[in-house]
């Protein structure tokens, strides 16, 4: 049986902040070359403004004019805001690629959970500080645009939050919790505000006494979690697997350093 591949298709509104979100992918099969448009397109709020929302929408509409389905012919049809993963090769054993696709890697809406309890980000973060006893040491709910109102405009501003933050005054610690389950929405949702709270650090000059990462706690879909990791390895600052005793340790010291540098810090 002949090899099949598939680029994801992603459009990068915003050519300096770089983040990019997935339209769908180009399936090539013997013989053919099929656009697979993803299920659930990213909206005017997760690209950063209705006229984002448009030339996603463009892209989309101009998809049937591509010929060449590589990095030279993207450009050239659809312009400079559309980009091309490398090739992933579709499994041997999948009876529809398309399928496929749509299910297992472009964007999708998460099936209804009302059945089942949801395990919420912040209380299951929470939870692994406590049980680590440095739950008083970190706080909840950090706004980049409210933290520094001195300034007017932050790039990204309206994602520049944190669910988790340590306080160590000149040093901030800034945290995203990540349940692993099958929800590519919310990860692409955390791995945005991660790069958001990238670009404010950097675009303030504080990117040395300043981290950002997430953290991602243990239990979910065994199969999940090295996909989960790897999203966030290559979309995030850095990345602590709580699954792993020494990523663990790694991230209570963290919050321990950072926690004993405020200028009010008093050991328990």
């Amino acid at each position: 049986m002949m090899k099949q591949y598939a680029h994801i298709m992603y459009v990068v509104p915003d050519l300096v902040a770089g983040q990019r979100f997935a339209l769908g992918a180009w399936l090539i099969a013997p013989g053919r070359t099929t656009f697979v448009e993803a299920t659930q397109q990213p909206g005017a709020l997760c690209l950063g403004g209705a006229s984002h929302e448009r030339l996603a929408q463009r892209l989309l509409e101009r998809v049937d004019s591509i010929k060449d389905v590589s990095d030279r012919g993207i450009a050239l049809g659809l312009g400079q805001y559309a980009r091309l993963s490398p090739a992933l090769e579709i499994p041997a054993d999948v009876d529809s690629p398309e399928r496929w696709l749509r299910e297992h890697v472009l964007p999708r809406h998460a099936p209804s959970t009302r059945s089942r309890p949801v395990r919420r980000r912040d209380a299951e973060g929470m939870r692994f500080f406590r049980t680590r006893n440095v739950d008083q040491l970190v706080k909840h709910r950090f706004d980049a645009q409210a933290y520094w109102k001195q300034q007017a405009s932050l790039p990204w501003g309206s994602q520049a939050r944190a669910t988790h933050w340590v306080d160590g005054g000149e040093r901030l610690l800034l945290l995203e919790p990540v349940v692993v389950r099958d929800d590519r929405t919310e990860l692409n949702q955390i791995v945005a505000r991660l790069m958001a709270l990238q670009l404010a650090v950097d675009h303030l000059g504080v990117a040395d006494s300043h981290r950002v990462a997430a953290y991602v706690v243990q239990g979910g879909p065994a199969g999940k979690r090295a996909h989960v990791l790897g999203a966030l390895r290559e979309g995030a600052c850095g990345v602590w697997d709580t699954a792993q005793p020494r990523e663990a340790d790694a991230l209570v010291d963290a919050v321990r350093q950072v926690a004993a540098l405020h200028p009010s810090f008093v050991l328990a």
